[in-house]
């Protein structure tokens, strides 16, 4: 089943990735509020793809060969295969190696990037820089972007101001092991 496979996908990465891991039931119940997205990105011998699975809408998935430009495909949600053994159609194999993934929620005109991670060995590959993308343009609806990234992080707040996220606030002593201030950014359209 796809659907349970990329969220084994990203349950592994969670824990690789944070010091404050969200539990696999956390993930499948994030995927059942409405306004939450996830978007998972994969590589392959043919390109990229990007997932776009948000339970209110059907999937979308971007492709991109090496040599082409990106497209977009529609799924139903009857076609991807929701974890249901009798949708015998159904896609049951990752479209490629699992490289990372986001979680946001697009609530009105607001969205919130919860989670980003990329698998370690792929990292300096601009996939953290293509989920961004994919994120921010799927979310075209929203005027205000939000987020929280740890102060050591150089990496991701490199990335973030690159995208024209601006710093907002400091959350003292928001993040536990170890105890570290939230850097709070914004990025306004």
């Amino acid at each position: 089943m796809i659907l349970k496979n990329i969220i084994d996908c990203i349950s592994v990465l969670e824990q690789e990735t944070f010091s404050d891991a969200w539990s696999r039931d956390s993930i499948e119940d994030t995927l059942k509020q409405d306004y939450n997205v996830v978007y998972s990105y994969f590589v392959s011998d043919e390109g990229h793809s990007v997932y776009r699975i948000s339970k209110e809408q059907d999937i979308l998935v971007y492709s991109k060969p090496y040599d082409g430009d990106w497209t977009i495909k529609l799924i139903s949600w009857e076609d991807f295969n929701v974890c249901d053994d009798t949708n015998v159609g159904a896609v049951d194999t990752l479209p490629g190696r699992f490289g990372g993934y986001i979680i946001a929620s697009l609530i009105g005109d607001e969205t919130e990037l919860h989670r980003i991670a990329v698998v370690n060995d792929l990292r300096g590959k601009h996939i953290g820089t293509n989920l961004l993308d994919f994120y921010m343009e799927d979310a075209d609806e929203c005027n205000r972007y939000f987020l929280e990234v740890r102060e050591s992080n150089s990496i991701a707040r490199a990335l973030y101001e690159k995208q024209g996220y601006d710093e907002l606030a400091i959350r003292k002593n928001y993040y536990s092991n170890p105890t570290e201030n939230a850097v709070i950014y914004e990025y306004q359209r």
